[in-house]
């Protein structure tokens, strides 16, 4: 089979090739594949993340893609459109390795929205679950409103290991009184340096 950049994405989109052949054709063309995938406009880089006949080798290569893009502001903006005309996102999807970090977030938007402090207090849920959540979901001014009503010494740890690494977190969690002062002295021995401050 011929493969060029002109048609490799409609080779992985047909129906009458195998999984097992368009998984041989991601391997042997994945330079090719990323080249024709980097292209695309934001649209089609999602429909091609839907898509169930695109195998998931191939996805993940649109999530490194999206994943770079994402930081211009321009293409940002169109992904989450494009986002919002596929519904019934579900919190499985967080779990999903294909699935673009900006892809979570919106999912974790789209899922609680307002309920993000009720679902990290419930009993019901996860703690890998709760984990994504703060991840993908909670922002510098949420973060400290969880800080300061968790007991949960395993999300404080997790939080800080993976919140922290960005000035604006550190300000917003030390200037606010709802934290107390044990939680702000370990982020000071952690994260204050001469370099950051």
């Amino acid at each position: 089979m011929f493969v060029t950049r002109g048609n490799i994405l409609s080779l992985l989109n047909r129906q009458d090739i195998s999984y097992k052949e368009k998984e041989t054709i991601i391997k042997k063309h994945n330079r090719l594949l990323k080249s024709a995938l980097e292209n695309l406009n934001s649209n089609i880089l999602v429909e091609y993340l839907f898509d169930g006949k695109i195998p998931k080798s191939a996805k993940k290569i649109i999530k490194e893609i999206i994943d770079d893009k994402s930081n211009n502001y321009e293409f940002a903006k169109n992904i989450e459109e494009s986002f919002q005309k596929h519904h019934g996102y579900k919190e499985s999807d967080l779990f999903k390795s294909h699935y673009p970090d900006i892809l979570k977030k919106y999912i974790v938007k789209y899922l609680y929205n307002e309920n993000i402090l009720e679902i990290l207090s419930s009993r019901k849920k996860d703690k890998k679950l709760k984990q994504l959540i703060i991840y993908y979901g909670v922002d510098s001014l949420l973060l400290a409103d969880f800080l300061a009503s968790t007991e949960d010494q395993d999300l404080i740890k997790y939080s800080l290991e993976t919140k922290f690494y960005n000035i604006d977190n550190i300000t917003t969690i030390l200037y606010s009184e709802k934290i107390n002062i044990e939680i702000k002295e370990l982020i000071i021995k952690r994260f204050i340096n001469v370099t950051n401050i």
